[in-house]
């Protein structure tokens, strides 16, 4: 779009756009040259390689074209439920852009941000509600011509109860619309709740606890290897983990560099030896499938059995938003719950 104001600049304007063109596009590529730069240097660029370029061309081509719609509709049902008048205020504004001469020489300007914000949104057509961020912008630009285009309808209207008043309760209506949608998120739940809603059996709300207890088995130099997707229990216990591998879905998925990253995080762990194993029994932080690799499992039953002893258990009722924390002697087998985070010590030679 820069590239192209400069075509359509006359000879006099011209050499300024292109000055100005050459700015931004310079301060694009400055940045990520310095990154390359610097992880040529130290000798992560093959690493860096492998994941945004390798890796991530196996990992956007996993869910066919033909599933995109499905997965998109699911995806977007409810961003289109929560804020569902801030939408159609969109909807006016793309038809003010198309119909309204006064927005002409902004047309391919929204039309080329909102198709870039789409394409943001596609990549592996796997749509998770976070990656709808990407739509704000533009959906917020084009609402914001449609109450424009809003107002100037009415404005011919003699009572200004009907052409002040309406837009304004139109525009409080889409507000508060969205902000209502999540009252109980935003004013009513208390953080664990709010974590637990978000993210169902996901450990979250228990990764305070759980992370205590981490801190106070270990100091600052013993590492902790974790079989699961739970970086966030580093960070709590402040200590640092036994392997690179911080999330398990990757070597869940399938593709070919699944088997290697598996074998990559075991002799990481072998070699590191942590003092503590958290071993993650939750669905969602594996996303395991029925094609996956399963050697990690395997391995984790022998070296486990051979080397650690297993001291903790948390029980996670997801349904009731409730843990129990039971140390060794207490521990019931099998547990009494679906998920459950388990916490082993190597033994002392």
């Amino acid at each position: 779009y820069a590239l192209a104001l400069v075509w359509k600049a006359n000879n006099s304007a011209r050499s300024r756009q292109f000055q100005k063109t050459a700015v931004l596009l310079c301060s694009f590529a400055t940045p990520v040259l310095l990154m390359m730069v610097y992880l040529i240097n130290t000798g992560a660029f093959p690493s860096f390689f492998f994941w945004t370029i390798q890796y991530a061309s196996v990992y956007a081509t996993q869910v066919p074209l033909s599933d995109a719609p499905q997965y998109f509709w699911g995806s977007f049902q409810p961003q289109l439920r929560s804020m569902l008048l801030l939408w159609l205020l969109a909807a006016g504004g793309c038809i003010a852009v198309l119909a309204d001469s006064q927005w002409r020489q902004r047309r391919w300007l929204l039309a080329g941000l909102f198709a870039a914000s789409l394409l943001a949104v596609a990549p592996g057509f796997f749509f998770r509600p976070h990656y709808f961020v990407f739509l704000l912008p533009p959906v917020s630009i084009l609402a914001g011509i449609g109450f424009s285009s809003f107002v100037q309808m009415l404005s011919p209207v003699g009572s200004p109860l009907v052409s002040r008043s309406l837009p304004s309760l139109v525009a409080s209506a889409a507000i508060v619309g969205t902000i209502g949608s999540h009252a109980d998120v935003l004013f009513s739940y208390p953080p664990d709740q709010v974590a637990r809603v978000a993210y169902g059996g996901n450990p979250f709300p228990e990764s305070i606890h759980l992370a205590q207890f981490l801190h106070e088995r270990t100091s600052d130099a013993d590492r902790i290897g974790i079989l699961g997707s739970e970086p966030q229990l580093l960070f709590y216990s402040r200590r640092r983990a036994a392997s690179k591998y911080i999330y398990m879905y990757p070597m869940m998925e399938n593709h070919a560099f699944a088997l290697s990253m598996q074998e990559e995080k075991i002799v990481q762990i072998e070699a590191a030896q942590p003092r503590l194993l958290v071993v993650v029994n939750v669905t969602p932080s594996w996303l395991q499938q029925p094609q996956s690799e399963t050697l990690l499992f395997q391995w984790f039953d022998t070296y486990a059995a051979k080397h650690y002893t297993l001291i903790a258990r948390m029980e996670i009722n997801a349904a009731q938003n409730k843990h129990r924390f039971f140390l060794r002697d207490e521990i019931v087998h099998p547990p009494l719950t679906r998920h459950w985070v388990d916490v082993f010590e190597r033994r002392t030679p």
